[in-house]
Parts: C-alpha cells; sequence; structure tokens
C-alpha cells in the first residue's frame, strides 16, 4: 500500500472559494484544438478575474530522445462567450512563461505541471465560453460550459464563528440535542482504484474540526468558524441510522452514503467521489475508469463547560437566550 498526503488546499477549496466565487472542475468542452497534452483543470469566475487553470501532461519520452519540453503562452489569450467575438485578453500567467521566454517540463518524469490564466470577469449567465490563443496553430477551446449562475444562492452559515462559540452552544443545549449533533473530529482519508477495482494508493489530509447542528429534518455540518460546508445527515425512519449527502456543485453531482456508528461516539461514511472530481485530485494519476473512495471518520469532541472568556466572539442572533438560560 502506498499512502500519499493530499495537499489539503485541493480537499478544502471549495468551501474557500464559493464564498465569492463559482467554480467548474474539468468543464465539457464542446471542441478543442491542438490541445492533445493539455486539459481545462479548473474555471474560477470571481469579481475580480476568470481564472483558469490548465493542466499540461507531456507525452512520455524514452531514454533515448532528449528529455524536456518547453512551453509558453501567448500574450494574445483572450476568452469571449461562445459565439459572441467580446474579447477579454490575458492580465497574467502563474507557474508558465508568457512567449517567447519558455518554461520547461521534464518529459521521462512526467513532471506534469498545472498554470493558471487570469482574464477580466465573464457577466454572470454566460454559461458557455471559447479559450483562444491563436485563431490558427493555438491551443484553442470551443464551448467551455462554466458554473455561471446569475443568483445562485449560497448556503447559510452558522452563527457561530468560533469552536469556542459552539461549544458554548452545544453545552447549553445538550440535553436537547440529537446523538449526531456535536462537535466532531473529522479525518478524511481516499483510496484510489483502477483497472478493475485493483487497489493503488490511499490518500490523506490533515484532520478538521466540524459541527453538526440540526436545522429542519436535516443536520448540517459547519466548518469551525461557521461555514457551511453544502453536506448534511438525515435521520432514516425507525432504527435505520443516518443518510449523508455531499452537495458538488462544482462538477454539477453529488456524493451519498450511509452511516456506521462503532461506538456512539465514532462513526464513518464511505462514497464514491464523481469521476471529474477524482479526475482534479488524481491528475497524472488518474486513468478513464479509475474510482476513488472517500472515506469521512468522525469522532465526537467531549462537550464541556465552556470558560467565560472575555474576548468570546459574538455568536449571533441567540446570544441572549443562551445567555438566560
Amino acid at each position: 500500500m502506498r499512502v500519499s498526503f493530499l495537499y489539503p488546499a485541493l480537499i478544502i477549496f471549495f468551501s474557500v472559494s464559493q464564498a465569492s466565487a463559482q467554480i467548474t472542475i474539468f468543464p465539457e468542452v464542446d471542441k478543442m484544438k491542438n490541445s492533445k497534452h493539455v486539459e481545462i483543470a479548473k474555471v474560477e469566475l470571481s469579481d475580480e478575474f476568470t481564472i483558469i487553470d490548465f493542466y499540461y501532461a507531456p507525452p512520455f519520452a524514452d531514454e533515448s530522445t532528449i528529455t524536456g519540453d518547453w512551453i509558453c503562452v501567448s500574450n494574445k489569450y483572450y476568452i469571449t462567450p461562445s459565439g459572441i467575438d467580446t474579447r477579454k485578453y490575458l492580465i497574467m500567467a502563474k507557474n508558465v512563461s508568457i512567449c517567447p521566454r519558455s518554461t520547461k517540463v521534464t518529459t521521462t518524469e512526467r513532471d506534469d505541471i498545472t498554470y493558471q490564466l487570469y482574464f477580466p470577469p465573464i457577466a454572470p449567465g454566460v454559461y458557455k465560453i471559447d479559450i483562444i490563443e491563436k485563431k490558427t496553430g493555438g491551443i484553442n477551446f470551443y464551448g467551455v460550459h462554466i458554473n455561471n449562475s446569475k443568483n445562485r444562492a449560497k448556503p447559510d452559515s452558522a452563527p457561530y464563528r468560533s469552536q469556542d462559540a459552539f461549544m458554548k452552544y452545544f453545552y447549553t443545549h445538550k440535553n436537547q440535542l440529537d446523538k449526531i449533533e456535536g462537535l466532531w473530529k473529522l479525518d478524511i482519508r481516499q483510496q484510489h482504484f483502477y483497472n478493475h477495482d485493483r487497489y493503488m494508493e490511499e490518500l490523506t489530509v490533515e484532520p478538521q474540526v466540524v459541527a453538526i447542528m440540526k436545522k429542519g429534518d436535516r443536520f448540517i455540518t459547519y466548518g469551525e468558524k461557521g461555514d457551511n460546508r453544502e453536506e448534511y445527515f438525515r435521520k432514516l425512519s425507525g432504527k435505520k441510522g443516518y443518510f449523508f449527502r455531499k452537495d458538488i456543485p462544482e462538477v454539477g453531482s453529488e456524493a451519498s452514503g450511509y452511516i456506521v456508528f462503532s461506538n456512539p461516539d465514532k462513526f464513518f461514511i464511505k462514497y464514491t467521489l464523481p469521476d471529474r472530481l477524482a479526475h482534479y485530485y488524481l491528475l497524472k494519476d488518474y486513468m478513464p475508469g479509475d474510482r476513488l473512495y472517500e472515506i469521512a471518520a468522525y469522532s465526537r469532541i467531549p462537550i464541556e463547560k465552556p470558560e467565560a472568556k472575555p474576548d468570546l466572539l459574538k455568536i449571533g442572533a441567540d446570544t441572549s437566550k443562551i445567555k438566560n438560560k
């Protein structure tokens, strides 16, 4: 078994970026030209920029060939809504040179790279763009499908902005909580299978602290600073446990599964990640047909009486109710 550490930004970039941007992972493309070794890994739309991440995978080379490939991008690169010639030209590039300077990529070691191109922002409601380097001879993508909703509802955050604030809430309401509510340590690992479910490797990230709170008939998960993680648990009828669902708008899909308790303070969920997201996490290790399973293990953080702290953050509209209990 090979164990790797997955760079935390890959796991958590959704919650960090969604506050100000819409993201599309490995978008569908209607037509490509001269893009044999280049893929669009991500398109991120914000008020300031349109940021496009390109994934460059050089061809394999044997030891008898000259190692190394030189790449650069044209300063004439532009984006435009598909079917409309409204050009927004390249502002800057990261991790790649602008021609005539070049960046060297080693071919024998498959030294794949991801580089970013920054363009002006696109108006909301444009759902397909063209990415053009040159009309002839350039690396061009036509009809790139992107998430760009005019009014995508931002999920509600929690009224608590720190572990102390969450702890105070859970301590105050400890006799009213469902067994799944509370603060939990979350450990995430991923298992990569290829070629008809042959095991390849395991990827892990640093533990996180999450809060699970009831809202209506669902139990919503929040980051320790109150950000909505866009996932929830739903209690099943009888004694059948809980169903879990994780929305992944960046790939227009979801992941789901049923939780398994090993004891009242520990449970886990195992689910399959969508192909496009698996491709993003694995990059050069990904082949069509590969499967990436995610295992989320939760360990309860004991609820203790919070100490009175003068610098405790304000915890929302229900602060007075909590203090008066």
